[in-house]
């Protein structure tokens, strides 16, 4: 029993919030080219969709029934939207670097080198 609520949960949701639902306008689309091959007895199936998938659309006798064909019109069915809001271009500012100067400091005379030890490892002294 959970299963079975498990999966009719599931074909809600995909049906809900996809374009998965176009899938059941099929029985149309097969009405509608029965119909084109009773007018035209030449017209294949490949013809067909092209006619009414590829093809620029054509505003005739039967145009409603066009449109209701499955996967020729796009429902937002989504309740939520992926995209919130549109990137705006970035704008990237590159200044230029400061010049550091160039006078350098080679040897203090004011620090007294002598008076630090020679090494740093040395017995601690009393």
């Amino acid at each position: 029993m959970k299963k079975a609520i498990a999966i009719l949960l599931m074909f809600v949701y995909l049906f809900g919030t996809t374009e998965a639902y176009q899938a059941l306008k099929l029985p149309l689309l097969v009405e509608h080219y029965i119909k084109h091959k009773q007018e035209n007895s030449h017209m294949t199936l490949l013809g067909f969709l092209k006619l009414h998938y590829s093809d620029k659309t054509v505003f005739d006798a039967d145009y409603q029934q066009d449109m209701r064909l499955p996967f020729k019109t796009q429902e937002n069915t989504s309740l939520f939207s992926a995209v919130n809001d549109i990137p705006q271009p970035m704008i990237i500012v590159v200044e230029s670097p400061v010049l550091a100067s160039t006078d350098y400091v080679l040897l203090d005379a004011r620090v007294n080198f002598f008076a630090f030890p020679h090494s740093v490892f040395q017995p601690p002294r009393a």
